[in-house]
């Protein structure tokens, strides 16, 4: 019999005592061979008791998780862009809801999103130009708050220093890359227009202008409607072309296609000539 037995309760029968024996014996090392047994005894004594105790769990407390919060995205020194989407992620353990807001250095710019659940780890916020009514100025001191909802509001979490700035404003247009100015081209050849464009779409127009020689006045042909991404022509130039040393290449977009209000034009920067 093991040291330290308890009596047992009457309802206490063969079939288990049966088991308690051949639990014994498969844990031999840890149970019997302490107390000099070889044999399983049938009893639950302490040390039978601590195994069933270690395999089921049965007056074993569990250990109170405490409520924790760490902000993993942004870590600091990110570069974010109003207008653009990014992806705030923090880990979370005992807490139910949170509220993040964006706040900087000294102060607070206002509540991002409400009543998450904190167990979701993420939140993808679109950067907008403003946040309650207070514009995002470009600044490097911004910080991601993680607080408890209302009415409560307690300070849960912080990220460390990032930027948000403003997208470069950026101007469609449309480049003459060739001829671009000291080219000699022959009629009755073949030559490529060249040009590069930058945030337009859809048709435009190559256009010949021929300039008179005190550059007061100009006359302009069609070439041929072409898609403006293209980026290049090859235009048989014809043999019946007027020669002459004052031309440039004109590209526009075509009427009803302006972006921004307006629409893009390139030109040659200086001019080549046309001979036979």
């Amino acid at each position: 019999m093991e040291s330290g037995e308890i009596g047992m309760p009457s309802e206490f029968n063969e079939r288990i005592a049966s088991a308690v024996t051949g639990l014994q014996e498969k844990y031999r090392d840890e149970i019997l061979t302490s107390l000099g047994l070889k044999y399983g005894t049938g009893y639950v004594g302490k040390g039978t008791r601590a195994k069933l105790n270690k395999i089921y769990g049965c007056g074993v407390s569990p250990t109170p998780t405490t409520p924790s919060i760490t902000v993993l995205s942004p870590a600091g020194g990110e570069k974010w862009q109003t207008g653009s989407t990014v992806t705030i992620k923090w880990n979370a353990q005992g807490i139910d809801k949170i509220n993040i807001d964006l706040g900087y250095a000294n102060g607070d710019m206002g509540t991002i999103t409400s009543g998450l659940s904190a167990s979701q780890g993420y939140y993808q916020w679109y950067i907008p130009s403003s946040i309650e009514g207070k514009t995002i100025n470009p600044r490097n001191d911004y910080k991601i708050i993680i607080r408890k909802p209302a009415p409560d509001y307690t300070l849960l979490a912080q990220s460390n220093s990032f930027s948000i700035g403003v997208p470069a404003v950026t101007i469609p247009s449309i480049t003459v890359l060739s001829p671009n100015g000291g080219e000699q081209w022959i009629a009755g050849n073949t030559y490529d227009i060249k040009w590069s464009s930058f945030g337009v779409s859809g048709e435009a127009t190559i256009q010949l202008e021929k300039w008179s020689s005190d550059g007061n006045s100009v006359s302009v042909s069609g070439i041929k409607q072409v898609s403006v991404i293209a980026g290049k022509y090859s235009w048989l130039i014809p043999e019946n072309q007027a020669i002459g040393s004052y031309y440039k290449i004109k590209i526009s977009l075509i009427d009803g296609a302006p972006v921004g209000g307006y629409s893009p034009t390139g030109y040659s920067n200086n001019y080549f000539s046309i001979a036979t």
